[in-house]
């Protein structure tokens, strides 16, 4: 494949060779694990490969590709003539490889492999031409033939690609919303590839399953499509060598009455087992790692892959109470500054006090309560926010900030609008530090939740939530019982380590009783366990719920 001019001009200064396309073909997928992807969308030597269609939209160093095209050679009948053959293998493969130097190793090595099967030179040079196209694979236009798409998409996030270039995928694709990643688009146009009883098998990170930039791509599947299968491969060692995302294999049917996805957790896999494991899933055989659930992908709905009791649980609470913002608690995250070298100072700063905030941020409740280290955050905005302070009446403030310029010029917030060079990117607003918050880090395993009475601006490193309803402290009883926990962990992607998201978009989900329907008693209990820490709080909260013993169960099995 070769670009177009208006391509060609898209592409201009994004280097295809060293740039972060590139980057895709430093992960490469282990053998078992693209065998067993093969095997479960069907492209197996008992099929009669030579009528099917096969896509791989990014193939990288031919780790998909390679296992794909010796099933296709050896499933060929002999007795064929070799004209028919070859004509009827022309149209078996198209796979994309965007990066010209993979491109031209994988045309090597699938010249090889060809002339080992004793096609002619040729032959072997007809079939590379057309099995093989370099370009990019969501630039490209395909009908819905393919009976089968496999791959590994890849990771690139949205701020690494062309301006130009992220417009027009924008503009072809549906499915980029907020902040997706670019393997959203590849999944969208690799499903609008399949034929009407085609099949596709990605591992890849598992992220859009459950956040909110992958909402239009799970509407799109529920609505057209039907998730089969969805293999959770978080700590399941399916690279040679070590990525940072968690991913998940995902294999999507063209649309089927069946509503039904076997899911297998990653606690359940064992690499050695992968091909007892796909033919259990295949012929849809009774096994102690598949689980059956139904209706899995609801709209824009995250998937919730939890066992059925565990979800039973949460969709009760959720149709019992409202969620925490709704029963008037409000979820924000803290301040982004820039440059918190620049902006964060000591209590001996040069600086006119009334431009300075104490700050907070998340090392400094790493216990859960607060250790505030004598640091302030410097308040360029009037006390209103209703734009910057005039440096002018600020001799101090000036005075340090233009020492300092250079850096805080260059930033992209300050390049929007040159005169606002030392903005912070967040708007500060001085009245949120007088408001009672709950803090909240962004990454922990269980949650630590500290109570500011109003004395502290957050920085990002932190979310808060106030309310103008709830006692804080009786809430922080509610999210410090395990109540948060099921929430969090049916709702956020899973980290490394044994550590959760806390992210705003997870925290909103969380489903709290209103406070006006609590008896007073009860609100005097939850209160003194969220001031105390005491020991009570669990059994206080599950009363408050209304769980039974077997939802008590469930709460306290929650594990990462």
């Amino acid at each position: 494949m070769t670009y177009p001019n208006a391509q060609k001009d898209l592409m201009e200064g994004f280097d295809l060779d060293n740039d972060v396309y590139a980057e895709k073909g430093k992960v490469y997928t282990k053998e078992c694990i693209v065998s067993f992807i093969l095997d479960l969308v069907g492209y197996t030597r008992n099929v009669d490969l030579l009528n099917c269609k096969l896509l791989e939209p990014s193939f990288g160093l031919g780790d998909f590709l390679f296992p794909a095209i010796e099933r296709l050679l050896s499933s060929l009948d002999p007795s064929g003539s070799d004209v028919q053959i070859v004509s009827k293998l022309s149209n078996s493969i198209r796979a994309y490889e965007v990066n010209l130097k993979s491109y031209k190793h994988v045309s090597s090595e699938v010249t090889s492999m060809l002339q080992r099967h004793g096609f002619t030179q040729a032959d072997t040079k007809h079939l590379v031409s057309c099995w093989l196209l370099q370009g990019d694979f969501l630039q490209s236009n395909l009908q819905p033939e393919y009976t089968h798409v496999v791959g590994n998409p890849p990771y690139i996030r949205q701020e690494l690609i062309p301006d130009r270039l992220m417009k027009q995928y924008r503009h072809r694709f549906r499915t980029i919303y907020d902040r997706a990643d670019l393997y959203v688009p590849f999944y969208e146009h690799a499903l609008s590839a399949l034929s009407l009883n085609g099949s596709l098998g990605f591992i890849c990170s598992d992220r859009w399953t459950k956040n909110r930039y992958g909402s239009k791509l799970r509407s799109l599947i529920a609505n057209s499509y039907h998730l089969k299968y969805y293999i959770d491969m978080y700590d399941v060692n399916a690279f040679h060598s070590e990525v940072s995302a968690y991913t998940a294999i995902t294999v999507i049917n063209r649309r089927t009455a069946d509503k039904t996805t076997r899911v297998v957790h990653s606690s359940d896999i064992d690499l050695d087992g992968l091909v007892e494991l796909s033919t259990d899933l295949v012929y849809g055989k009774e096994h102690p790692s598949i689980h059956k659930m139904d209706s899995v992908t609801k709209g824009e709905a995250p998937w919730l892959l939890q066992c059925d009791k565990t979800n039973d649980l949460v969709k009760r609470i959720e149709e019992q109470y409202p969620k925490l913002e709704d029963a008037g608690c409000k979820v924000s995250i803290g301040v982004a500054t820039g440059n918190n070298r620049v902006f964060f100072v000591g209590e001996n700063a040069q600086i006119e006090p009334d431009r300075l905030l104490p700050v907070i941020k998340a090392e400094d409740i790493a216990s859960g309560t607060i250790q505030w280290p004598q640091a302030y955050v410097i308040n360029p905005f009037k006390d209103d926010a209703t734009g910057l302070v005039n440096l002018d009446n600020y001799p101090k403030l000036k005075q340090y900030l233009l020492s300092h310029k250079e850096e805080l010029a260059s930033r992209h917030v300050s390049q929007k609008n040159l005169k606002a060079w030392y903005r912070t990117i967040d708007k500060i607003e001085a009245r949120k530090l007088k408001l009672p918050k709950l803090l909240i880090p962004d990454i922990k395993s269980d949650p630590v939740i500290a109570y500011d009475a109003g004395n502290y601006y957050p920085n990002n490193s932190l979310y808060y939530i106030t309310s103008s309803d709830w006692n804080l402290l009786a809430l922080r009883a509610v999210l410090l019982s395990g109540i948060a926990k099921l929430f969090l962990l049916t709702y956020s992607t899973k980290i490394g380590s044994g550590y959760i998201r806390y992210q705003a978009q997870y925290l909103r989900r969380i489903c709290i009783p209103r406070w006006s329907n609590i008896p007073a008693e009860m609100r005097l209990r939850l209160v003194e366990a969220g001031k105390n820490d005491t020991t009570d709080i669990t059994s206080i909260v599950y009363e408050l719920y209304h769980l039974t013993h077997d939802e008590m169960k469930i709460v306290e099995s929650m594990e990462v």
